[in-house]
Order: C-alpha cells, then structure tokens, then sequence
C-alpha cells in the first residue's frame, strides 16, 4: 500500500498538531500545515498531496471553501472540511464546491480517519468514471465521421 499524503489547512497550531499526531499514528504523511491560502497554494504546489484537510475559517482574506474551490478547479484533489460552523449558509456554500467530507469539531480520530478513507475512496470512484466518460465521449465523436454502407 502506498502511503497517502495528506495538506493540513488549519490555523490553530494545536489543532494543526492534534490532527498531524492522528494521522501520521495511522501511517498517513503529512506534506505540509499551513494556516493560510497562500501557504496552502505554495505547499500544494511543492508536493502535490493526495487529499487536504481543510479549516473553512483561516487567516487571511480567502476562506477554506473559496480555498477549496481554487483547489478542486485546478489541481483536482479531494478537500475534506473540518469546521466547528454548522450553519445552514456555511454548509451551502461548502455543498457548492464538491467538498468530500465535512466534519464538525470536535471530532475523534476514528471519525477523521474513516472521513478521509471515505474520500479517499470516492475519488478514486470519481476519476474513473470520469475516464469511462471521456472514453464513450471520444467513441461518439469518431461515430459522427464514420459512413454507413449498405451493400
């Protein structure tokens, strides 16, 4: 099995730590922490994680959910919400940029770690048939230049 690597986006250092600890206890690696947008960007671009944990309230003026965005549009990794906001407006707007998880602190590890193998799963999930898609997408246009002859 191939070890996953994982983005914290949280700025609360111990969170940050509480999560990094549960994770790599479990055989995760932990690419990076960071506490901001720009951070996340710079470290996602240095070391491309498989998924990122993600708090929506971070410093800076780019929330984790317009974060999320940014991330699902451009590098098509999976982005897991860990939050303690459960408001109807938060959720709606995490729905809106196809987050795979969203967690509630406080949280346990059984219940982050099952989150991200859940995620995880559904990307894998996601890609294929996105593949399977584009396959009978192409068979389709190359079916417009083909000619039907009777003999």
């Amino acid at each position: 099995m191939n070890v996953k690597k994982i983005l914290i986006v949280e700025d609360e250092p111990l969170t940050a730590e509480l999560i990094r600890g549960m994770l790599e206890g479990r055989g995760y690696q932990v690419t990076a922490m960071e506490s901001t947008a720009y951070g996340a960007m710079r470290a996602l671009n240095a070391a491309a994680p498989d998924i990122v944990i993600m708090d929506i309230r971070i410093r800076g003026k780019t929330d984790g959910i317009e974060l999320a965005g940014s991330i699902r549009r451009k590098l098509d990794i999976p982005v897991i919400f860990l939050t303690a906001f459960a408001d109807r407006e938060t959720v709606e707007r995490a729905k809106q940029v196809d987050s795979y998880g969203y967690i509630i602190k406080p949280f346990g590890e059984l219940e982050l770690i099952t989150t991200i193998e859940i995620a995880l799963h559904k990307h894998i999930v996601n890609s294929r048939l996105r593949a399977s898609e584009e396959r009978y997408r192409s068979l389709f246009e190359s079916l417009k230049d083909a000619v039907y002859i009777r003999a």
